[in-house]
Parts: structure tokens; sequence; C-alpha cells
């Protein structure tokens, strides 16, 4: 978006579900990764502002916390470990891999690599995006123990840092495709 324009996201919760049980498959990582990542139809403009209204996974509001807005006002907000994840899992909210790359940077020595983790193990995503986060940790600088923490599991499939990426590199450590423009 250019100038002034800001994007405002707005989560609601889905019911809960059952899990999905079907085993993960390097086909279908690629299948759903060389896709565009999904996103919401429903967004508003007001005011020199677009919010966009999310339908987000059943959490249980898990990494939310109060917090202070600009104006003064205490607002429901995710934590920056929380926000890190969410970045990571729908990068094109976070404004795509290059920006969630700078959050990394941004939140360094502030975020906790352990929380975060925990939070991500919480959220028990299907996907491995325990290899995104932890290549995001490498290229942000994150010393050796915080990225290790990353690599604590097996690292079973290639994976992908973002969605309908035709132009890739791929990091062999963290057996992830990203775009060759990523710095």
């Amino acid at each position: 978006m250019g100038g002034d324009e800001k994007e405002i996201f707005v989560n609601k919760e889905q019911g809960a579900k059952l899990r999905n049980t079907n085993s993960l498959s390097q086909d279908a990582i690629h299948r759903a990764f060389r896709r565009p990542q999904r996103s919401s139809k429903m967004f508003y403009k007001y005011q020199g502002a677009t919010i966009t209204l999310l339908s987000g996974k059943h959490t249980g509001r898990l990494g939310v916390e109060l917090a202070k807005a600009p104006s003064g006002h205490v607002v429901e907000a995710t934590s920056l470990e929380r926000t890190l994840i969410d970045a990571t899992v729908r990068p094109e909210y976070a404004g795509g891999v290059t920006s969630v790359l700078q959050a990394f940077r941004l939140a360094k020595n502030r975020a906790s690599v352990d929380r975060l983790l925990t939070l991500l193990a919480e959220l028990d995503y299907i996907y491995p995006y325990r290899q995104s986060i932890g290549f995001y940790l490498e290229r942000a600088g994150y010393s050796d123990a915080e990225c290790g923490l990353a690599t604590a599991h097996d690292i079973r499939f290639d994976f992908y840092l973002s969605h309908d990426s035709r132009d890739t590199e791929f990091e062999p450590k963290w057996r992830i495709f990203f775009p060759k423009t990523l710095e």
C-alpha cells in the first residue's frame, strides 16, 4: 500500500475443530504452497485505512494479552512472540517475507525464542512452520543457541517460506524454499 494508508487486521477465531489427522506428505506441501496464500475477502475502507476481518484458527486466544494503544486505550493484542508466528504463517498479511524477516530482526533481544517455540507447539499446526521460524531466526542474527532451539525436532520435509513463490532458492539446513529477493 502506498502513502499513509494503514492496514488493520481484526481476527475472529473459528470454532474448535477436530485436528486433521491426515499424514503430511511432501507432495501435499508442494501442492499447497505452490498456490497463492488464502486471503480474506472481507475488508473495508475507512478513513484512509483498510480493515480486514480474518477468520483465524481456534486457539483459545493463545498469546492474546492486554496492551496500551497509541491512543492510550487498553486493547487486546497478540504478544510479540504470537505476532511473529502469525506473520510467519501468513506473511502476506505482514507485508511479505522481507517484512517478516525485518520483524524478527527488530524483535531480537526482545522476544523470547523459548516462548515463541512453546506457543508454536501449542498452536499445533500441521505444517512445519518451526523450519520457517528457524530460518528467520538465523537470518535475523539470533544466537546459535536460540537457532538451535528451532532444530530440536526432526526436519522431515522440504518447506516454503511463503505461498506462490516463483523464483526461489533452497536453504538445505532448514530445508526451506525462499524468494531469491530476500535479503
